[in-house]
């Protein structure tokens, strides 16, 4: 190992380790790239220490890092700071680090319901095997409509937060089957996919995206958040790597843990859309384009915090001495 270039690829890290080290006092998002930088900078101590180094550098960083490492025993954050921390690191970046996942079940999902309302809209004896054709035109013409403002918003919804939360629940709890989390998404999915075929061949499509896209964007990459979840721990304690399955378990759970209190908040907003946002006076156009700004906003905070906090080297983990010991 070139020790020289090795030290020279470190030294900047090093260096806002020394500067976070000297501050007074950090916020949440400091204390977290504190934290993280104290684990990079001891692992490359391990690094430098294997080889032959200079005395003087090793001496310089063994001091960083025990600074660092009583700085971070004798932090405590104010619970404002906790708040912007959760909300600024510690949430976006598990969001972030689950998006690979997201993405790939997202457009397996999305070809599902597109293959259902398919192959429901040219073979109807599907249907009506089910469902009389007056009923199904009854669905198209007003009910789905209706569905949106039968209740009061506040009561509907307390009622679709329930529902969805619900299902999210569920989907992550049953994650060891690895197959149940699987089979709910793809099955709501495909239920879309069958309300887009009644609604094309016996009502107005146009109808249909008008009123399932304001609260469906956010409200269906919720459900697949869920999955992805879910089959995260599920490959976590199925496929542990060389670390033991229950700490392998117990690691996911730590990292992605702070998805389950994101869907919570991010299912409340989409029950709000829609209870207030679908079935408003508003122009579709208008009420499109409110949802789209919304999502786009929301992907925006977890791209933007998220890559930062990752790029930081934060892993969402704790640290061993917090984490403590599985068997």
């Amino acid at each position: 190992m070139d020790i020289d270039a090795y030290t020279a690829g470190r030294t900047e890290d090093w260096k806002r380790l020394a500067a976070l080290n000297r501050k007074p006092r950090l916020s949440g998002a400091e204390i977290d790239e504190l934290m993280g930088l104290y684990h990079r900078a001891s692992a490359d101590l391990a690094t430098i220490t294997s080889v032959p180094t200079d005395p003087d550098v090793v001496l310089d960083l063994t001091n960083l890092v025990s600074t660092a490492r009583g700085r971070i025993g004798g932090t405590r954050r104010t619970f404002r700071e906790s708040v912007g921390g959760f909300f600024t690191v510690t949430l976006p970046l598990a969001l972030y680090r689950i998006g690979p996942i997201f993405l790939a079940l997202l457009a397996l999902s999305l070809i599902t319901a597109v293959f259902t309302g398919f192959w429901i809209y040219t073979h109807p004896e599907i249907l009506l095997a089910q469902q009389t054709e007056i009923e199904m035109r009854q669905y198209a013409e007003d009910s789905f409509k209706a569905y949106y403002s039968n209740y009061p918003a506040p009561d509907f919804a307390a009622q679709v937060w329930t529902n969805n939360a619900t299902i999210a629940v569920m989907m992550v709890a049953m994650f060891f089957t690895g197959a149940y989390p699987v089979y709910q998404l793809l099955m709501n999915f495909a239920n879309v996919g069958v309300a887009g075929a009644i609604m094309a061949k016996y009502g107005d499509l146009g109808i249909f995206f008008g009123l399932i896209t304001p609260h469906g964007l956010l409200e269906l990459s919720c459900i697949v958040l869920s999955c992805a979840a879910a089959l995260r721990l599920f490959w976590a304690l199925f496929v542990p790597g060389e670390d033991p399955r229950m700490v392998s378990l117990a690691r996911a759970g730590r990292q992605f843990g702070p998805v389950a209190a994101g869907l919570i908040i991010l299912l409340g907003i989409s029950g709000l859309e829609e209870a207030f946002l679908t079935p408003s006076a508003l122009l579709t156009p208008v009420k499109i384009t409110v949802a789209v700004v919304v999502y786009a906003v929301l992907v925006a905070w977890i791209v933007v915090f998220g890559r930062r906090a990752q790029r930081a080297g934060l892993t969402g983990d704790l640290d061993e001495s917090a984490a403590g010991y599985v068997a």
